[in-house]
């Protein structure tokens, strides 16, 4: 009984540096991609890399605990002198992620960061990973930001306006850390400062 592989993106047989596109019976005409960067060449502090089909030029997507990345190289037949087109999208901005299969090959991860939709069109795998990973860091945001702070009550005022200003500089941590939106720092601002 011979074994069959399934579709996907694999090692060009004749350029290992890149991926070929198998349609589970032939390697299919699509040009070729890059090879995959493996878990080990990530970028510092990088979740989750993965291909975006997007129209036009395909992009790369990078995720990382305090945004989404998407970064378009130029091709060489471009007459633009920018390099890269790059898109930043930070974590605190997005409110929730969906994920939509979009044909036989591909799936549409709509990332909604202040109530834009932004879209992703990635193999199917990959699309899972990234709207669990995004899942997973909006509800830690959430978690973080539903827990009580911890306030000090002393009796000398000076030791209560430190324990006050030891807050606000957590809660600007969380903000810079991208846990936190400007709009949420300054409401927990105002309440302890109230």
């Amino acid at each position: 009984m011979t074994q069959v592989t399934p579709a996907g993106w694999y090692p060009d047989p004749t350029n290992s540096s890149q991926e070929r596109y198998w349609d589970g019976a032939q390697w299919t005409d699509a040009p070729p991609r890059p090879a995959r960067v493996g878990a080990a060449q990530l970028p510092e502090g990088c979740l989750l890399h993965v291909k975006s089909h997007d129209e036009g030029k395909n992009a790369d997507v990078y995720l990382y605990p305090d945004r989404v990345e998407r970064v378009k190289h130029a091709s060489k037949l471009s007459l633009s002198r920018a390099k890269r087109d790059a898109e930043t999208i930070p974590m605190r901005s997005i409110g929730s992620v969906q994920a939509k299969k979009d044909g036989l090959r591909f799936t549409k991860v709509t990332v909604y960061a202040t109530g834009t939709p932004i879209e992703f069109r990635l193999g199917h795998d990959d699309a899972h990973r990234m709207r669990d990973q995004i899942s997973r860091l909006v509800l830690d945001r959430e978690e973080a930001l539903a827990a009580p702070i911890p306030s000090t009550v002393t009796a000398a005022p000076s030791a209560h306006s430190s324990s006050v200003a030891d807050e606000l500089q957590k809660l600007a941590g969380l903000r810079d850390a991208g846990v936190l939106s400007h709009e949420e720092f300054d409401a927990q601002k105002a309440k302890l400062l109230g």
